[in-house]
């Protein structure tokens, strides 16, 4: 039933991170075009304004997973209950589907600007950094949250994993905004 619930989560999970994705892709050429210009002035603005929308990106996406996490699990023809032999059930893959995304969904914020930072770094011809901020959030920081949460946890440690790798993903973000700065004079 984990293993059901789980792979509805990511699908949902998918639709959101595309959005991020799409976006943070989309924008890169501009921050490109600026660096490869010498323009720092609408390279700084670039950054800013990209900040300001993938927040509101992020808090939208967030708000709409929250109401639409029923529909979402829906999708897959899991529902609330089940009739059986004449009789309603509560569906346990339909609540661990919806605790599991719930859980996802509080990560949206983070993992919204994670793959903008991601592809930032891209758009500025850094490939290592780029490479090293999708490494960890994506393969390193997951496998060792489900290696451990999940112990600590049961099953909704499995569910705070991704979230967790987000957690840790941001601050690596961070730290590289923060210390990438001057040598691309983007803040």
């Amino acid at each position: 039933m984990a293993v059901a619930a789980g792979s509805v989560m990511f699908a949902g999970m998918g639709i959101f991170s595309a959005l991020f994705i799409g976006y943070s892709s989309g924008v890169a050429p501009i921050t490109s075009y600026n660096f490869g210009k010498g323009d720092t002035d609408n390279l700084k603005l670039s950054f800013k304004n990209n900040l300001i929308i993938v927040g509101g990106l992020s808090i939208l996406a967030t708000g709409l997973a929250f109401l639409l996490v029923n529909p979402l699990i829906g999708v897959y023809d899991i529902h609330p209950t089940i009739y059986l032999y004449g009789t309603y059930f509560d569906n346990p893959i339909h609540n661990m589907a919806r605790t599991g995304f719930l859980f996802l969904a509080t990560s949206f914020v983070l993992m919204a600007f994670n793959s903008f930072g991601t592809m930032f770094f891209t758009s500025l011809n850094n490939g290592v950094v780029s490479s090293l901020l999708s490494l960890f959030r994506t393969l390193i920081f997951p496998a060792i949250a489900f290696a451990v949460l999940p112990y600590i946890f049961g099953i909704n440690g499995a569910w705070a994993a991704m979230p967790t790798a987000e957690v840790l993903g941001i601050v690596l973000t961070v730290v590289f905004f923060i210390k990438m700065r001057k040598r691309y004079n983007y803040a």
